[in-house]
This record gives structure tokens, sequence and C-alpha cells, in this order.
């Protein structure tokens, strides 16, 4: 199951390249439904460690895939939500939180973009003791970012 998830998950990827979010989309929600699933529960070792970060990263990039699909497929409302499962699988990966303020830009709620970016900002400070980068703090500054559309 994880070895076929991982291939949806690359075409997924790899129809983002070509515009194609309908295949995307449907690749990663598959990806994703395998990469939900708890990984040899009971079980421990560094082998088993390694494979169950490999399946959050995995799940975090079926996140990511999802949630640009869906706002390019008209739907921010449901690219809002899967950004912020995105969040709640490792809330320290800041594409996560740009996806959340992205979607909430273009549902067209610049206040719950701004409140987005200072969750962002307040983990990442309190945390990792870094500042956003420029690629997310441009989205709440420019208003004509990429994020509205």
């Amino acid at each position: 199951d994880a070895e076929d998830a991982t291939r949806r998950l690359d075409r997924a990827e790899g129809a983002i390249r070509h515009d194609d979010w309908e295949t995307a989309v449907v690749e990663a929600t598959v990806a994703a439904a395998v990469f939900r699933r708890p990984f040899l529960t009971g079980s421990e070792g560094l082998w088993v460690e390694r494979e169950r970060q490999r399946c959050i990263d995995a799940l975090h990039r079926c996140y990511e895939v999802l949630s640009e699909g869906w706002r390019h497929r008209g739907d921010p409302g449901l690219a809002a939500t899967v950004a912020t499962q995105a969040i709640e699988v490792d809330p320290l990966r800041e594409s996560g939180h740009r996806l959340l303020i992205e979607a909430e830009l273009a549902r067209g709620d610049r206040a719950a973009a701004w409140r987005a970016y200072q969750r962002c900002t307040d983990l990442l400070r309190d945390d990792l003791g870094v500042e956003p980068s420029p690629r997310t703090t441009v989205l709440v500054q420019d208003p004509d970012s990429p994020g509205t559309g």
C-alpha cells in the first residue's frame, strides 16, 4: 500500500507541474488515505520510526498538493481545511501555513489570512527563533499576491 501511495503522490506532484489539477487531487486523495493510517502500531525500533516519519512527511506532501489543487479548482474553503490538516501534521513546516494564507486570500478573507500569518509567525518565533520567509510575508503585505487569485 505504501509503495502504491508513494507512486500516486509522485504522480500528483507531477500533475501539478503540468497544471493537471484534477489528476493531482485524485492521486493525492488516494495517497493521503494510505498515509493517514497508523504504521505498525505497537512496534518500536529505528526502522519503524524512520518509516513513520516518512509517512508523516508524505502525508504532509499530500495535504500540500490537495490544498493547492482545491484552490486552483475553485474551492478555497476546502483548500483552507486541507492546509489546516497539513499544519496539524507538521506545525513547524512553513509551507502549510503559507497554503492556509493563500486559501484564505482566495476566499477573500484578508483578516483570516492575517490571523493565519500571525499564528505562523508566533509559532516559528517561539519554537525555532526564526521569522517567516519573505515568500510567506509577502502574501499578507501585497494585495496583488498570487494567493489572491
